[in-house]
C-alpha cells in the first residue's frame, strides 16, 4: 500500500482528538515535506537511509518534525502488520543545529520598566498575570476575570486559546499536569483589584476575548511607540523562569508552577539557564565563601 492512501484511509481518521493548532501543525509537516517524498512510495519499500537523505536538506527543526510525521504514521502501519519495523526506530542522523538554542527573557530591571510602561492599557492585566505567573501565551490569553482570585491571588489555569486558520480557539490545557492554580505576588494582586473588570481578562470590543495574534500585535506596538523592553510573549514565560532562579524559588516549585510534566532534563535545557546577575552573584557568594 502507498504511504499517501494508508495515510489518507487509516492514519488521518484517526487523529480528530488533537488540539486544533496540533492538527494543524501535523497537517503542515505532512502536506510539505511527508506528502511530496513519501505519498506515492510504498510503504515496504522505504528505507533509513532514504529518509535520512531526504532529511538531509533541511534545517534541524524542519527535520525534526518532518521525521517525528513520517514516523508516526509509519508506527501506526507497523502496529497494523503492513510493515514488519518502522524505519524510523534505526539510527537516522539528523542535521545539526545552526546555533544553539538561546532563550530570551528581560532581567528585574527590564521587567519593571515593561510593566511600568504599560500601566493603564488594555493590556495591563494580560501582561502582569502572564508575566508573574509564567503562564504559556495560550493560557494567558484564555483568561476570564473569574479565573482570577482577586482575594488571594490566585489564577486558575485550565484551557488555552489558539489560533488555528485565522481564528482563535479554546482548548484544553496542553497537558492535564498542566491544569492548575498558581499564585501571583502581592503587588500584582494589589493591581489587578485596583483594575479589576468583568468578561474577558482581553476583550475584543464586542465581549468576547481578544484574538493571541491580536494581542501580541498590540503588545509589541506599544513597546515599539514607548521604547519599552521587549520580548515575544511566549519569551514572557522564559522571562519569569528567570526571575524566579534570581530569587531564588525552588525548582521544583518552578516546575510546578510551569505546569510541566517534562523530565528535569528537560527543563534545565529550555528553561533553567542564568544570565548575567545569576551568575555574578553566584561568584559573589564563591568569593565570600574563599574569604571566610
Amino acid at each position: 500500500m502507498r504511504l499517501g492512501d494508508y495515510a489518507e484511509t487509516f492514519y488521518w481518521p484517526t487523529k480528530t482528538g488533537l488540539a486544533p493548532s496540533t492538527l494543524a501543525g501535523y497537517a503542515s509537516d505532512y502536506a510539505n515535506h511527508v506528502l511530496p517524498r513519501w505519498g506515492d512510495a510504498e510503504l515496504s519499500e522505504i528505507r533509513a537511509r532514504d529518509i535520512e537523505a531526504w532529511l538531509a536538506p533541511m534545517t534541524h527543526a524542519q527535520a525534526a518534525n518532518a521525521k517525528s510525521c513520517l514516523q508516526r504514521i509509519l508506527r501506526m502501519a507497523e502496529r497494523d502488520d503492513l510493515i514488519a519495523v518502522d524505519p524510523c526506530r534505526k539510527s537516522i542522523a539528523l542535521p545539526r543545529r545552526r546555533a544553539p538554542y538561546v532563550p530570551r527573557f528581560l532581567d528585574a530591571d527590564q521587567a519593571r520598566r515593561l510593566l511600568r510602561g504599560f500601566w493603564g492599557h488594555p493590556l495591563e492585566p494580560w501582561l502582569l498575570v502572564s508575566l508573574t505567573c509564567g503562564l504559556r501565551r495560550c493560557e494567558g490569553c484564555a483568561l476570564w476575570w473569574r479565573d482570577i482570585d482577586l482575594r488571594e491571588g490566585g489564577v486558575r489555569v485550565d484551557k488555552g486559546l489558539q489560533v488555528v486558520g485565522g481564528e482563535p480557539v479554546e482548548w484544553f490545557t496542553k497537558t492535564p499536569s498542566s491544569v492548575r492554580t498558581v499564585y501571583m505576588p502581592r503587588t500584582a494582586t494589589r493591581r489587578l483589584r485596583e483594575i479589576r473588570g468583568t468578561g474577558p481578562l482581553v476583550p475584543d470590543g464586542h465581549g468576547a476575548r481578544m484574538s493571541p495574534d491580536a494581542i501580541a500585535r498590540r503588545y509589541r506596538a506599544h513597546c515599539t511607540r514607548e521604547g519599552l523592553p521587549y520580548v515575544p510573549p511566549m519569551y514572557l514565560r522564559h522571562t519569569y523562569v528567570y526571575l524566579a532562579i534570581g530569587a531564588g524559588v525552588p525548582e521544583a516549585v518552578i516546575k510546578e508552577q510551569l505546569g510541566h510534566t517534562e523530565s528535569s532534563s528537560m527543563l534545565r535545557e529550555h528553561y533553567f539557564w542564568s544570565g548575567k546577575s545569576v551568575s555574578k552573584d553566584a561568584a559573589r557568594r564563591l568569593d565570600a565563601y574563599l574569604l571566610e
